[in-house]
């Protein structure tokens, strides 16, 4: 048997064997009833929690647009007019708006990635920036969260009348989800602030805090941090998407920067959420391509997804090209350590941003084997405790040899977005579908 999996730009075949008996993982199939510019327009028509698109803004706001950089899909260039061409409507002129780029802590964006992302005539019309979270001079700090996070933003946004928001919801693994007021702290926020408030991951002992997860909101000191960091802001309008298995945008909300994350949030955790009968001998899965596998620290999403659906002592093999390499000048440094006690303790006394991430790939790798087929260097992927494969071939052979000679096998082809959950099939319980 052989299938296709995304890999950077391109696909790539996988042979599988006939030692396994295989079952695809995959969200619902979306039956579009609308088009992606009716969904928008419905969104904007019904902003939760907030006044009117047409009452929150005035024409002579200064507004500050916060979209995704490049590790995010979105369809900015799809969004985007319609927000900008609302404004000018309203009366703002191009000279009133300057686009930012959530860029958090990632790396810097080409002029051509930048212009991929907002489309060319937006690019060439309006002004944009770049999140660098090193560049302290272009932050100010507009107060402190309860938990002592300095809520230092980027002055684009800080000196803005009004900011605009625009994301796509899914999961996050330790945050709950992603976009929201995620888009501000971290997107656009200092390294001090973004260290701070990751640093809430961990317990004091330096173990995974037992309510930052995937999906889970209350109680999550992230995201609670993240929410109390918003009041500081001005004032912000937001909308979110989710998008179906193609990349296409078929649910959409608007409104209050938490309120209406929230709400969203709930549908994304449902359409994402896909029940499996058992746990599977092996994992194969892909991080769906690029963006999410631009490099390894994005691509750990999916391996994070993967572990939720693996046998003790199983094994996973993600598929993700990470052309841009790790992602991290730190992740590595985290593995000298021997063991994950030796790891927790460091990170109590020492953290630094993506130790969390190293922590995180310890635990799964105490429990799974984890194959991993990429352009990474072999050393670096075995100095993270990984077995690295130099062709798909050999990422098969590498994975059975810790197999029975019978195995169950789940194939994930979008690991980046489809999250595992472990539920009882009834005889009522057919595939979801979804209608936009």
């Amino acid at each position: 048997m052989e299938i296709r999996l995304k890999f950077g730009q391109r696909e790539l075949d996988l042979e599988l064997s006939s030692r396994a008996e295989f079952t695809l993982l995959r969200t619902p199939e979306v039956h579009l009833t609308t088009t992606e510019a009716e969904v928008i327009e419905q969104a904007l028509e019904s902003p939760v929690a907030s006044h009117s698109f047409e009452e929150f803004f005035l024409p002579k706001d200064r507004v500050a647009v916060i979209v995704p950089d490049k590790t995010r899909k979105c369809k900015v260039h799809t969004v985007l007019p319609f927000l900008l061409e609302r404004l000018e409507r309203i009366g703002l002129s191009a000279k009133n708006f300057v686009l930012l780029f959530a860029n958090g802590t990632h790396a810097h964006q080409s002029e051509a990635e930048k212009m991929s992302i907002l489309g060319a005539k937006i690019y060439r019309k309006y002004s944009n920036q770049e999140n660098d979270a090193h560049d302290a001079p272009t932050f100010r700090t507009l107060g402190h969260t309860a938990r002592g996070t300095p809520v230092s933003i980027h002055q684009s946004v800080a000196s803005a009348d009004k900011v605009l928001v625009v994301s796509e919801v899914l999961h996050h693994y330790f945050a709950g989800f992603g976009g929201g007021a995620k888009m501000v702290m971290p997107g656009a926020a200092s390294y001090d602030s973004i260290v701070h408030n990751h640093r809430l991951t961990l317990t004091e002992d330096g173990d995974f805090h037992p309510l930052c997860y995937d999906g889970n909101l209350e109680g999550n000191p992230v995201y609670e941090d993240i929410v109390d960091a918003s009041r500081f802001y001005p004032p912000t309008f937001y909308l979110g998407v989710v998008l179906n298995e193609d990349g296409n945008i078929f649910h959409a909300i608007a409104g209050d920067i938490v309120e209406a994350h929230r709400k969203e949030s709930l549908f994304a955790d449902h359409y994402y959420s896909v029940p499996f009968p058992e746990l599977a001998d092996l994992v194969i899965v892909s991080a769906g391509g690029a963006p999410r596998d631009v490099n390894f620290v994005q691509a750990h999403k999916s391996i994070h997804h993967a572990h939720y659906a693996v046998k003790e002592g199983g094994v996973i093999l993600c598929v993700a090209e990470c052309s841009e390499g790790v992602g991290s000048e730190t992740l590595l440094d985290w593995f000298k350590y021997s063991d994950r006690k030796e790891m927790g303790e460091a990170l109590s006394s020492r953290y630094t941003l993506h130790g969390h991430t190293a922590l995180s790939l310890r635990k799964k790798l105490d429990s799974s084997h984890i194959v991993l087929y990429s352009s990474l260097l072999s050393k670096s992927v075995s100095a993270m405790g990984m077995l690295p494969a130099s062709t798909p071939a050999e990422a098969i052979r590498t994975s059975e040899s810790f197999l029975p000679s019978r195995y169950t096998c789940l194939i994930i082809e979008n690991g980046g977005t489809c999250l595992p959950r472990r539920e009882q099939f009834s005889n009522s319980q057919s595939p979801r579908t979804v209608e936009s």
